[in-house]
């Protein structure tokens, strides 16, 4: 039954997306491809829910009802067009397959979280929150400085809480529980993700079987499932809409040329949701997207055109949508976004960067972390951290790391060496001496053509690339270890252009030997249950291994439903938040006063009744 439930929940979802790009349509007067209609949908959905929660508190379907009969203002509408919306769905039944074989070859236990639980837990806890409080009762919540470890997640309605909303809608009106609703979620952003990359890769292209193609090897690959194990929801719903706006930034001015005005309001919106969703991504490109904008400008002469005085109008909607929500998107990149991106000292580089040497390198090793840790904590040079970690590959016998380092960051760290396979690393290291020497070739001659061809779309890669070429210096001469991580899964979509396609003068063309070994990263990934984790590697898939090798995260229901009232006595914080958001979700309250007991043994959770 939960497999039938998350596809009807994916289907209405898409259903409503496509609707109000409908809408959209109607009002406006323009038409759109279908791919590109869903994505404006759904960035009108993310503006609804955004402002239903913090202003109306109102059903979410009930404001649906009222927008979605304007789609018959549209002049020429047909519901012969409607039936174009099954073709995507039909696309997309590949990943509802994948998603849903994953859960029933390996169940709760891998699907329960991935790799950061922290971040995971407090998304889903926020979430849990939503579904039970309006935006003023939280506030209330907020102001008791209430010390439940759970209740201060409530602190996150703040923090670019889209992903926390929406994950709340699927929990609150479908039969799923929260953790199959953030499954749900996950699986909906991989899709909306499919959608948009086949849009921007057929504007690229302009053919449809090949830009499919593209789209499903840029979802299978590393450059896209690293966001996707790592947990980090907010990224993987920006997604989306970044592609469309990088698709529609080549268009732009086109459409500012050719007076479609409409299409720059439209452009302008998306762009807006974008911040909305995640105002760092949004940040980080604006400024190449600005420069290819002003570039373009120039290159057309426009601003000897009169119609260029009324250029800053075109950006109204990102003023009208941000304004209203400027506690989730503008204060709080500034206040903190901004000041923990550039001037933060944290340790996350460790965990979410060190697959880049390989399978097995040493920083996956605990006592090697804390020591790590040690000389980050004790702001040691960079150099002395290189050596330190150089060093102990060589003391563990991992002599050819650095062979690992370039397939791993452009997404074949599946091919990469392991110690634990012995004599059989002759073979990888063959394997990795090839692709080491076709991806520097590769990477040189895309780069090469990039610089020397004169299309829009090559200027506009050139920017990004000398964009992201100095803001990585910046970072990594400031000793910001972890954004220049996170700086490169932004650029994931640029690099996996970089390599997965021949551009030359008049033509591009897909590598289908590359884009093949591309796709093989989450079956490698996939291969094995390993207690939920998957293959135990350095790829930052689980945080901490002995969380799933030591517990059993399945709760019997059933057992709940004959409580009332419980006692959380668990002292390890990751399962006391667990079992919080289950019980928050059966609407019952952790005190003293209570009729079962919820303990921790033999990596079980148990449920035992105390009185009553």
């Amino acid at each position: 039954m939960i497999y039938l439930n998350i596809t009807v929940v994916i289907f209405v979802f898409l259903i409503i997306f496509y609707l109000l790009g409908k809408v959209i349509s109607s009002i406006l007067n323009r038409k759109f491809s279908l791919e590109e209609g869903i994505i404006i949908g759904f960035s009108l959905f993310i503006l609804l829910i955004n402002l239903n929660f913090f202003y109306f508190n109102t059903n979410i379907f009930f404001i649906l009802s009222i927008l979605l009969p304007l789609i018959f203002l549209e002049k020429n509408f047909s519901f012969s067009e409607t039936i174009q919306f099954f073709k995507i769905f039909r696309n997309t039944s590949i990943l509802i397959t994948f998603s849903l074989i994953i859960i029933f070859i390996y169940g709760y236990q891998f699907i329960v979280f991935r790799g950061n639980f922290y971040d995971y837990f407090s998304y889903l806890s926020t979430a849990s929150i939503i579904s039970n409080n309006s935006f003023q009762s939280i506030k209330n919540i907020i102001s008791q400085n209430n010390s439940d470890f759970f209740l201060d997640y409530s602190k996150f309605i703040f923090a670019r809480p889209s992903s926390q909303i929406l994950i709340s809608i699927i929990h609150s009106y479908s039969p799923l529980n929260i953790f199959y609703s953030g499954y749900t979620f996950k699986l909906l952003c991989l899709i909306l993700s499919q959608i948009s990359a086949y849009s921007l890769f057929f504007y690229i292209l302009k053919n449809k079987k090949k830009s499919l193609i593209l789209s499903f090897g840029f979802i299978f690959s590393s450059f896209y499932f690293y966001i996707y194990e790592i947990d980090a929801l907010s990224n993987l719903l920006a997604i989306p809409i970044l592609l469309i706006v990088l698709k529609n930034t080549l268009s732009f001015i086109k459409n500012l040329k050719d007076n479609y005005l409409m299409d720059c309001f439209i452009y302008s919106f998306l762009f807006s949701i974008l911040f909305v969703i995640y105002p760092e991504i949004a940040s980080v490109f604006s400024i190449p997207i600005a420069l290819f904008i002003i570039t373009e400008i120039y290159r057309e002469k426009l601003y000897k055109q009169k119609k260029i005085l009324f250029f800053p109008l075109l950006f109204l909607p990102i003023f009208f949508v941000l304004i209203p929500l400027y506690s989730s998107t503008i204060d709080y990149l500034i206040n903190n976004q901004i000041k923990g991106g550039l001037n933060s000292h944290v340790d996350y580089w460790g965990y979410f960067g060190a697959y880049i040497l390989g399978k097995s390198n040493p920083i996956y090793d605990q006592n090697i972390v804390d020591q790590v840790k040690y000389l980050w904590g004790e702001k040691k040079g960079f150099i002395e951290l290189l050596t330190f970690i150089h060093n102990k590959n060589y003391e563990l016998n991992n002599k050819l790391y650095l062979m690992n380092v370039l397939p791993s960051l452009f997404g074949f760290f599946h091919l990469t060496t392991n110690i634990s396979y012995g004599n059989v690393n002759y073979i990888f290291i063959f394997v990795l001496s090839i692709l080491n020497f076709t991806l520097i070739l590769k990477i040189f001659k895309n780069i090469k053509n990039i610089f020397l061809l004169k299309k829009p779309i090559f200027i506009f890669l050139k920017i990004l690339l000398i964009f992201y070429f100095f803001f990585s210096f910046y970072l990594l001469f400031n000793y910001q270890i972890w954004s220049l991580i996170k700086l490169f899964s932004f650029f994931g979509v640029i690099m996996f252009i970089l390599i997965s396609l021949n551009i030359k003068k008049n033509k591009l063309s897909i590598n289908y030997v590359i884009l093949t070994l591309l796709v093989i990263f989450p079956f490698y990934k996939y291969s094995e249950f390993n207690n939920g984790i998957g293959k135990l590697d350095s790829f930052p898939s689980i945080m901490k291994p002995q969380l799933k090798n030591n517990v059993n995260w399945e709760i019997n229901y059933k057992n709940l439903a004959n409580c009332t009232k419980f006692e959380n006595v668990l002292e390890d914080k990751m399962k006391f938040i667990y079992v919080s958001i289950i019980l928050y979700e059966f609407n019952v309250k952790n005190n003293n006063d209570n009729v079962c007991k919820i303990t921790f043994k033999n990596k079980n959770f148990k449920i035992t009744k105390t009185n009553g």
